[in-house]
């Protein structure tokens, strides 16, 4: 007599259905596969040419500080790159970040009265609130000047210094003349910062120009500044279209 066929423990096992595979779509002969969600080849192409040109700016905007290769200015500083980097406002100043860090600058004045005396002395940029204050004179201080020739350069110093002078005399009627210096403050010499030391000497200060400026001598005051700008002279309010600073 034939056993009967043992039956096994616990539930069935079903079997799991298989997915439909999908129909693989045609592609013309030569033509590379195409990712589900990515670009096609011209738009990685624009892509990257775009991070290219902009690393590019970044790095020649840093390079095109004064003392740095034609090449390097040219290619900085004429359009279209030019335009990229004033766009995007990346031609501010990188000189304080180089390894030749240059000095700072201060403008120091005195305003005398009639008889001579000493009335009023200061300093700026100085620690000031709100810090957008102390931006602005640290701004008018340290761009007091134009890159190009030293003879230029003198010139515009000279000239934005004159400026400086008549406006601390227009608002201190009392001052009858005003005395005003550019000075140039040297970073700290290496030797002394390893020893943690500091300059007790005024080695440090460089006197670049002063000048001297008279309430006799001021003329009248424009009313008008739109029609300043449109005489011909230069828009010192604009921003700098040169080297970075």
């Amino acid at each position: 007599m034939a056993a009967a066929p043992v039956k096994p423990f616990g539930p069935t096992m079903q079997p799991t259905p298989q997915k439909p595979r999908p129909t693989p779509t045609l592609r013309e002969p030569g033509a590379s596969p195409k990712r589900p969600g990515r670009p096609g080849a011209f738009v990685r192409v624009v892509i990257s040419l775009l991070i290219v040109w902009h690393f590019a700016g970044v790095f020649l905007a840093a390079l095109s500080i004064p003392t740095s290769s034609q090449l390097v200015m040219d290619a900085a500083q004429h359009r279209p790159m030019q335009w990229y980097l004033d766009a995007l406002y990346m031609n501010q100043g990188h000189s304080f970040f180089a390894p030749e860090v240059g000095p700072g600058h201060l403008i120091r004045y005195e305003l005398f009265d009639q008889s001579g005396q000493v009335m009023e002395k200061g300093e700026f940029p100085k620690d000031e609130w709100p810090r957008l204050r102390y931006h602005r004179h640290f701004m008018l201080a340290d761009q007091a000047d134009m890159p190009g020739s030293e003879e230029s350069s003198k010139y515009w110093q000279r000239r934005y210094l004159e400026a400086y002078a008549r406006q601390l005399l227009r608002t201190n009627e009392i001052a009858q003349t005003a005395l005003v210096r550019r000075i140039a403050h040297w970073p700290l010499p290496r030797e002394l910062a390893l020893q943690q030391r500091t300059l007790t000497d005024p080695e440090g200060y460089e006197l670049l120009m002063e000048v001297t400026q008279r309430r006799s001598d001021l003329g009248p005051e424009e009313t008008n500044q739109s029609l300043m700008w449109q005489g011909g002279q230069m828009n010192t309010a604009g921003r700098w279209n040169g080297a970075p600073r």
